[in-house]
């Protein structure tokens, strides 16, 4: 079955670390400890800098500056990168440590992919660990924030590869989020921060709308709303959307019988994504 894996990189660097680092030759008969079934290879003579050169992957961003390294890259599974220099990569990210460099690398896999995810880890003083994931500690990766990033990127990419301009006006919609969100925040009541999100929320209630609202910041922004009715106005609008309980995916009124428009469903989905994050979904 095919499937992508996600590179997520951060390291951090006292002043010539990193530079240093670049220049190592990757040498991974320095550790014993390796993912279960990642057997390295001999070593190539391959040096940090020109391994980030080759880590292209289908959707990538590569940050350095004299301190810092942050590397978001997409890869298919059956691209010759992940078959041939994940391991060189993982080594690569651990012999940071060797030069004062702190942070970790995560390889995982991509949404719908098994759940299966490798993290190494820098410390201070030169201390590096590698250990595989479990199912759980996947699934707290793909909520998180380098996650997301690399999410934001792959669609900024493919909207630039469909249409040039697209690009432009995904990124002024991702602005206009994070504006509304903030927003939210401030709204002096539950009610008016509602009204706000509604507006910013997509129109249609497609595949890719209902995938990223868990972890769209207007979600993030009414679940921690201060207003402490939010939970009872929160249910009380989903009740009146659906027209009673909500049973399964809210695509229908039960009170007048008849289907939701798409904005409807959008916001019923986005209350639903609210509520259980503010803890108050059991019952709604």
């Amino acid at each position: 079955m095919g499937y992508s894996v996600a590179f997520l990189g951060d390291l951090s660097f006292d002043a010539k670390g990193a530079e240093r680092w670049l220049a190592s030759v990757i040498a991974a008969a320095s550790f014993e400890e390796w993912p279960v079934d990642w057997t390295p290879e001999p070593d190539e003579g391959l040096t940090v800098g020109e391994l980030l050169d080759e880590a292209k992957g289908d959707f990538h961003e590569l940050d350095r500056s004299d301190t810092t390294i942050r590397l978001r890259m997409l890869v298919s599974k059956d691209d010759w990168f992940y078959s041939g220099r994940r391991m060189e990569t993982l080594c690569a990210f651990r012999q940071a440590a060797a030069h004062g460099g702190t942070g970790s690398l995560i390889i995982v896999g991509w949404n719908d992919a098994p759940r299966f995810g490798v993290r190494a880890t820098m410390e201070a003083g030169g201390t590096t660990t590698c250990s595989d994931l479990d199912a759980k500690e996947v699934k707290v990766i793909q909520d998180g924030a380098a996650y997301a990033e690399l999410e934001a990127i792959v669609e900024r990419e493919i909207a630039d590869l469909a249409m040039p301009d697209l690009a432009a006006q995904v990124a002024e919609e991702q602005t206009a989020v994070s504006d509304a969100a903030a927003a939210i925040s401030k709204a002096p009541t539950i009610e008016t921060a509602l009204a706000l999100m509604q507006k910013a929320l997509p129109a249609s209630p497609n595949h890719f709308t209902v995938q990223s609202l868990p972890k769209s910041p207007l979600i993030a922004a009414i679940a921690a709303h201060p207003d402490p009715r939010s939970v009872e106005v929160m249910r009380g609008e989903l009740a009146r959307i659906v027209g009673g309980p909500l049973s399964g995916q809210p695509e229908w009124n039960a009170s007048s019988n008849g289907y939701l428009t798409d904005a409807e469903r959008v916001f019923a989905f986005a209350l639903v994504w609210a509520l259980h994050l503010r803890g108050g979904a059991d019952d709604a």
